[in-house]
């Protein structure tokens, strides 16, 4: 009788495990996409501050021209660097913010994770067009 209950005891605490095992695998795999996602945006912030930086060099010539041509080449600089310097502030309001879920229950770690990972995509989409939006401007 005990090995007839036993059993059924066992398989339960088994299952129960490998759901436990299935969730904190769940939640390290999204860890793990989350903060690559992060370090491949960061790649493209690189790029950003550089093309920013000359980009603001070129503003402060065009400011000694009085031309209409300088002055529309200045406007759009500027809604291109205001881009890049929304996508960089982004950033690193993220990174401030963002904490390993590790005192998380796994539900409440699996949310947060895929809050933090569409957060991510947005800033990398904001960051990749502000880079294709320089690459128009660029000479």
């Amino acid at each position: 009788m005990r090995t007839f209950l036993l059993f059924p005891l066992a398989f339960f605490c088994l299952s129960l495990f490998t759901v436990a095992c299935d969730d904190r695998a769940k939640v390290q795999l999204l860890q793990k996409e989350t903060e690559d996602l992060h370090d491949d945006a960061m790649k493209g912030m690189s790029v950003i501050n550089r093309v920013a930086r000359n980009f603001k060099k070129e503003v402060a010539e065009l400011d000694s021209i009085g031309t209409t041509a300088a002055l529309e080449r200045k406007a759009a600089l500027l809604t291109v660097i205001e881009q890049m310097e929304k996508a960089e502030n982004d950033m690193m309001s993220w990174m401030a913010e963002y904490k390993a879920p590790d005192s998380l229950s796994t539900a409440d770690a699996v949310q947060y994770l895929q809050d933090q990972y569409q957060k991510m995509q947005k800033n990398q989409a904001d960051i990749k067009a502000a880079m294709h939006a320089a690459k128009s401007l660029a000479k």
